[in-house]
C-alpha cells in the first residue's frame, strides 16, 4: 500500500542483498512450484501487475510446463539487461494482456515476438490505468477490464 514500508525491500537491502526487478524472480519461482503442487501439479494461472507483468511472462517462458496461462497488466521493458519481447518468443501458453490506453503500443511491442494467436489483449474504451489498478473500483471503466479479464478466465 501506498505510503507504507516494504518490509522485504528493507530487510533485503539491510542485508545488502539486489533490490531490483530481477531480484523477485526467484520468490516468483518459488510461489509458482508451491501453488503448482498445491493444484495437484496441475498449470496455474500467473498474474502479474507493471514490473511484475513483465517478471510473470518472462518466468512463465521458462517454466512453461507449471502455467496454464498469463494475466499482465501494463507490461514493458523493465527489467535490466532483459530484452523481454525477445525473451517470451517462446511463449506458447494464453496470454490476457491490457494496459492503460496511452501504454498499448508498449504492450503491443513487447508482445510482437509471441505468437499472436496465443495473445489476448483488451484495449479499453476509456483512458484506463497503469497496472492492476484498473481493477479498482474506483478507476473509471474497472467494469470493461473485469469483463475481459473473467471472459478470457472462463475460456482458458
Amino acid at each position: 500500500m501506498l505510503g507504507t514500508t516494504n518490509e522485504t525491500y528493507a530487510l533485503a537491502k539491510q542485508k545488502g542483498l539486489a533490490t531490483g526487478y530481477l531480484a523477485a524472480k526467484p520468490d516468483i519461482e518459488a510461489a509458482i512450484d508451491y501453488a503448482y503442487k498445491l493444484n495437484a501439479n496441475r498449470p496455474i494461472i500467473l498474474v502479474g501487475s507493471s514490473y511484475s507483468a513483465a517478471l510473470s511472462l518472462l518466468t512463465a517462458s521458462e517454466k512453461s510446463e507449471k502455467i496454464k496461462a498469463v494475466v499482465a497488466f501494463s507490461p514493458d521493458e523493465y527489467l535490466k539487461g532483459i530484452n523481454l519481447a525477445t525473451a517470451i518468443s517462446s511463449l506458447k501458453i494464453s496470454l490476457f494482456v491490457t494496459s492503460s490506453r496511452k501504454e498499448i503500443e508498449d504492450t503491443v511491442t513487447v508482445l510482437r515476438f509471441v505468437e499472436q494467436k496465443l495473445v489476448t489483449q483488451f484495449k479499453p474504451n476509456g483512458e484506463g490505468a497503469h497496472g492492476s489498478r484498473v481493477l479498482w473500483n474506483v478507476t473509471p471503466n474497472h467494469a470493461e477490464y473485469w469483463e475481459a479479464m473473467l471472459d478470457f478466465l472462463k475460456n482458458c
